[in-house]
Protein backbone atom coordinates (compact mmCIF):
# COMPACT_ATOMS: atom_id res chain seq x y z
CA UNK A 1 0.00 0.00 0.00
CA UNK A 2 1.51 3.43 -0.91
CA UNK A 3 2.51 5.43 2.01
CA UNK A 4 2.10 2.31 4.17
CA UNK A 5 5.34 2.22 6.97
CA UNK A 6 4.91 -1.72 7.03
CA UNK A 7 7.00 -4.02 5.19
CA UNK A 8 5.48 -6.16 2.63
CA UNK A 9 5.33 -9.92 3.85
CA UNK A 10 7.77 -11.06 0.86
CA UNK A 11 10.30 -8.09 1.64
CA UNK A 12 10.10 -9.14 5.83
CA UNK A 13 10.83 -12.68 4.83
CA UNK A 14 14.24 -11.42 2.43
CA UNK A 15 15.73 -9.84 5.26
CA UNK A 16 17.56 -11.30 7.91
CA UNK A 17 15.93 -11.90 11.33
CA UNK A 18 16.86 -10.80 14.35
CA UNK A 19 16.36 -11.79 18.42
CA UNK A 20 14.33 -9.25 20.35
CA UNK A 21 15.78 -9.56 24.29
CA UNK A 22 14.64 -7.40 26.58
CA UNK A 23 16.93 -6.45 29.42
CA UNK A 24 15.06 -6.69 33.28
CA UNK A 25 15.09 -2.96 33.26
CA UNK A 26 13.05 -2.68 30.19
CA UNK A 27 10.77 -4.79 31.25
CA UNK A 28 10.35 -3.58 34.78
CA UNK A 29 9.87 -0.19 32.81
CA UNK A 30 6.78 -1.96 30.99
CA UNK A 31 5.61 -2.89 34.25
CA UNK A 32 5.85 1.15 35.23
CA UNK A 33 3.97 1.82 32.25
CA UNK A 34 1.28 -0.75 32.44
CA UNK A 35 0.54 1.26 36.07
CA UNK A 36 0.64 4.76 34.96
CA UNK A 37 -1.83 4.19 32.14
CA UNK A 38 -3.74 2.09 33.97
CA UNK A 39 -3.84 4.96 36.94
CA UNK A 40 -5.11 7.39 34.22
CA UNK A 41 -7.30 5.37 32.21
CA UNK A 42 -8.71 2.98 35.01
CA UNK A 43 -8.84 0.18 31.97
CA UNK A 44 -6.43 -2.68 32.08
CA UNK A 45 -7.56 -3.56 28.61
CA UNK A 46 -6.75 0.02 27.60
CA UNK A 47 -3.06 -0.61 29.72
CA UNK A 48 -2.61 -3.75 28.21
CA UNK A 49 -3.50 -2.61 24.96
CA UNK A 50 -0.92 0.64 25.11
CA UNK A 51 1.66 -1.60 26.63
CA UNK A 52 1.32 -4.32 23.78
CA UNK A 53 1.43 -1.49 21.07
CA UNK A 54 4.96 -0.78 22.78
CA UNK A 55 6.20 -4.09 22.65
CA UNK A 56 4.90 -4.87 18.85
CA UNK A 57 7.25 -1.80 18.05
CA UNK A 58 9.63 -3.35 19.56
CA UNK A 59 9.24 -6.44 17.58
CA UNK A 60 9.26 -4.15 14.78
CA UNK A 61 12.87 -2.92 15.53
CA UNK A 62 14.56 -6.68 14.76
CA UNK A 63 12.81 -6.14 10.76
CA UNK A 64 14.78 -2.63 9.94
CA UNK A 65 17.61 -2.50 12.71
CA UNK A 66 19.32 0.56 11.16
CA UNK A 67 16.28 2.06 10.21
CA UNK A 68 15.68 5.58 11.69
CA UNK A 69 18.44 7.79 13.77
CA UNK A 70 20.19 6.67 16.62
CA UNK A 71 19.23 8.57 19.58
CA UNK A 72 20.10 8.46 23.37
CA UNK A 73 17.76 10.18 25.17
CA UNK A 74 18.98 9.46 28.88
CA UNK A 75 23.05 10.62 29.29
CA UNK A 76 23.58 7.14 31.43
CA UNK A 77 22.62 5.05 28.63
CA UNK A 78 25.85 3.78 26.57
CA UNK A 79 23.95 1.08 24.48
CA UNK A 80 20.27 1.87 24.29
CA UNK A 81 19.86 -1.68 22.70
CA UNK A 82 21.38 -4.81 21.06
CA UNK A 83 19.94 -6.86 18.32
CA UNK A 84 21.42 -10.30 17.87
CA UNK A 85 21.50 -12.69 14.97
CA UNK A 86 17.90 -15.37 15.50
CA UNK A 87 18.94 -18.86 15.27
Amino acid sequence: MPGSRHCSPRLASAMPRFELRYRPAALADLEDIFRAVLRVSISPAVARRYVERVRDRCRRITLLPQGGRLRTIWPQASAPCRLKDAP
